[in-house]
């Protein structure tokens, strides 16, 4: 019969009565795996009713390369059948000149092609709700798409110690996932780069500045590891030939001063002069649990052995 040849790639059957019995017949032909290559099957206006196309879905799920489908005019309705969902080869529908008052939203996004005029007012209300709803959507996947471009841009910004424009980028990113009502994941970043940015704020102040050139990044970057270290009750941190600078020694005191069990210094050949030995001195005084401070290779000066030496003097278990 014609319905045996495998090779059919087109079964055109509109305006045909075939009605929900005929339906019936037509759908134990489909299912037996003879249409393989069927890729377009036409059936409108059949008056095949709900049964009628239920039961030809039934019969297509294994039909793998169908991509369009009609069912204009079958008396379908007020609900789609449930085993139309299950078509998901499925690229082009026609469902126009029927009785529908629903369409399930997977559908809606499922398929390239979707006809689904002169069926109810209900359905055109349906429909319209819709179409506002994934207007809705699309801004908030666009709001959240900005918002993990300005989540990249910072941990750039972050990476070369441009830490107000690592700001401003993060406080953009956290707004546009607020309007995007993100999921957690989403939140999650932003977040991540929020605590990231403060920790580093806390490592080596807001004012410390970058030139942007390696060293300097290095520099940051040393810095902030000795500073971690130190809040996490390390016992010895070494910042050895970092040429962390006068600014450097200052961010660095700051964590100095909130230790009370740090043992172990190394500070060698690091650029500080009189003015950051003075800020050293001063974190730590009464810290005496330290016994080992090197220093040596900087250009502390008299300022600084003077500050140091009073720092000594007071460090006495």
């Amino acid at each position: 019969s014609l319905l045996s040849k495998s090779r059919l790639g087109e079964l055109l059957l509109a305006v045909n009565k075939i009605g929900p019995v005929g339906a019936s017949k037509l759908a134990v032909a489909l299912g037996s795996n003879a249409l393989a290559s069927l890729t377009h099957l036409d059936l409108g206006y059949n008056l095949l009713g709900n049964q009628g196309a239920a039961a030809i879905a039934n019969s297509l799920r294994g039909t793998a390369g169908l991509t369009e489908l009609g069912l204009e005019g079958n008396q379908l309705g007020p609900r789609l059948p449930d085993a139309l969902q299950g078509l998901t080869q499925l690229r082009s529908l026609r469902l126009r000149n029927n009785a529908l008052t629903s369409v399930p939203i997977p559908m809606l996004s499922m398929l390239r092609q979707l006809d689904l005029e002169e069926n109810t007012p209900e359905l055109a209300e349906f429909l319209s709700e819709f179409l506002l709803d994934e207007e809705a959507e699309a801004a908030k996947r666009k709001h959240c798409r900005e918002g993990l471009r300005l989540v990249t841009l910072a941990w750039t910004a972050y990476g070369v110690l441009d830490m107000p424009l690592a700001r401003r980028y993060c406080e953009q990113a956290g707004s546009r996932m607020a309007k995007a009502d993100a999921m957690p994941g989403e939140h999650a970043k932003v977040q991540e780069l929020r605590e990231a940015i403060e920790r580093r704020d806390g490592a080596l102040g807001k004012e410390f500045k970058s030139d942007k050139d390696p060293a300097q990044i290095m520099k940051g970057e040393s810095i902030e590891r000795a500073v971690l270290k130190i809040n996490g009750g390390g016992t010895d941190v070494s910042l050895f030939a970092q040429q962390i600078g006068d600014q450097g020694a200052i961010s660095f005191s700051k964590a100095l001063k909130e230790s009370s069990v740090l043992a172990w210094i190394d500070l060698t050949n690091n650029d500080i002069g009189p003015l950051g030995a003075t800020h050293l001195a001063a974190a730590l005084e009464g810290k005496t649990a330290l016994n080992t401070l090197w220093l040596p290779y900087n250009k502390i000066g008299d300022e600084g052995v003077t500050a140091l030496s009073r720092m000594l003097s007071t460090n006495t278990s």
